[in-house]
């Protein structure tokens, strides 16, 4: 490495810089210094990308509003929605964005789009209020996809993560007959 090209080199003082110890040991601090300013470059095109390393997922969603503490979210997953995570995180706590989520993961998780809707009723928490804090009710039909405890678990995790914080919820699977309505779209329900 030339002198030239080493930042630390050139900050000491003329008296130091005749040291060969000295020398020897800012090499290994600036190679190092090289390295991690280079590696911090090239971040954003790592981080951004689907070159993001698996580990590092969680946290690029945790920045955006997309939790997946309860490993709710398979890495798969989390590569399709980060795209849509800035927009999710601005709208979260909202029916839209809880129709939107619940869209595309339940798209992810099956491969096709699953039928949903959402209910909303309020709750009397005393006689001397009219309205408590309301219960959200996600009722999906049923598909061989979700029929494992663990995927059910992972599906009511994200749904939590997107309700109000004041709101109870809750996720009812049924059957087409079960849970009946005629259906405008995939999450409409007449």
């Amino acid at each position: 490495m030339e002198k030239q090209d080493r930042p630390f080199a050139e900050l000491l003082p003329e008296l130091y810089q005749q040291d060969e110890t000295l020398d020897a040991f800012l090499q290994v601090l600036e190679c190092c210094h090289l390295d991690l300013e280079q590696w911090i470059e090239q971040m954003p095109e790592t981080l951004y990308t689907s070159e993001a390393p698996p580990s590092f997922l969680g946290f690029l969603g945790s920045l955006v509003g997309l939790y997946n503490q309860w490993d709710q979210f398979s890495e798969k997953q989390m590569r399709a929605l980060l795209p849509d995570a800035f927009w999710l995180h601005r709208w979260k706590g909202t029916r839209l964005a809880l129709e939107f989520l619940l869209y595309r993961y339940l798209k992810l998780l099956c491969g096709y789009p699953v039928r949903f809707w959402i209910t909303e009723t309020h709750q009397k928490e005393a006689p001397s209020i009219e309205k408590g804090p309301p219960l959200i009710t996600v009722h999906i039909v049923s598909v061989p996809q979700l029929e494992s405890q663990r995927t059910r678990q992972r599906l009511e995790a994200a749904v939590r993560d997107f309700v109000p914080a004041a709101a109870s919820c809750q996720v009812v699977y049924g059957e087409q007959g079960i849970l009946g309505g005629a259906y405008l779209g995939y999450n409409t329900r007449l």
